[in-house]
């Protein structure tokens, strides 16, 4: 939702896990999938990067999919 502009850090994996409730798998999940989609760049040892909005209909989770 642009939360992050682009070259913003993302959050490490273990305060989304604690924001979220969610496990590591889910996390790493979420982030390849960005990924995928050209929306962020992970720089191993350094942190995961927002490169953009991209398409944002790449990656969308529905309402009634958010408990799940």
């Amino acid at each position: 939702d642009g939360s992050y502009p682009p070259a913003d850090k993302l959050p490490t994996e273990a305060a989304i896990m604690a924001e979220f409730g969610v496990s590591r798998t889910v996390v790493r999940e979420a982030i390849s999938k960005l990924q995928a989609s050209g929306l962020v760049e992970t720089r191993h040892g350094v942190g995961t990067f927002v490169l953009g909005l991209g398409d944002a209909a790449a990656f969308r989770i529905a309402p009634d999919q958010l408990s799940t």
